[in-house]
């Protein structure tokens, strides 16, 4: 059954995938912390959290989504590593697409980087808004001094 999903279950939900995934070894929830350690396991899924918009209908958690792995020391390795970030983004917004309620917009851009981080690293991240369905607002606490939630 599908489910509808705030920021933290569909957070969680993106580190279970990572962490599912034969081929990632970090899930991250803020990117900057590439930036804090050197003792990351490579490669890694971090998140950024952009902003949040309420629609009637939906929340959109506008993100983006990044897949890093280390560069040998010569960088000949920087497409081979983009190249499989690419997939493994297709692959997360794939699967949210085709087994959650998470809508993902069919269009999105992938944008390679490379990047001095706490190691040379290369790869992809993707902004995307993830929209899910809206029900926060109907009352579901208590609060008699509440005018909205009297009957």
């Amino acid at each position: 059954m599908k489910k509808d999903y705030n920021l933290y279950e569909l957070t969680k939900m993106l580190e279970r995938i990572c962490q599912a995934h034969p081929i990632v070894g970090n899930f991250l929830t803020n990117v900057y912390q590439l930036g804090e350690t050197d003792n990351i396991t490579y490669p890694v899924v971090a998140l950024t959290l952009n902003n949040v918009t309420r629609r009637e209908n939906t929340l959109d958690f506008s993100l983006n989504i990044l897949y890093a792995d280390r560069l040998t020391d010569n960088r000949d390795n920087t497409i081979a590593v983009q190249n499989v970030g690419i997939t493994i983004l297709l692959e997360m917004l794939n699967l949210l697409h085709n087994h959650t309620n998470v809508i993902v917009p069919a269009d999105y851009q992938i944008i390679p980087f490379q990047e001095q981080f706490a190691d040379n690293t290369a790869g992809v991240y993707v902004p995307v808004i993830l929209k899910v369905p809206n029900y926060v607002g109907d009352c579901t606490w208590i609060d008699p001094d509440c005018i909205e939630c009297q009957a």
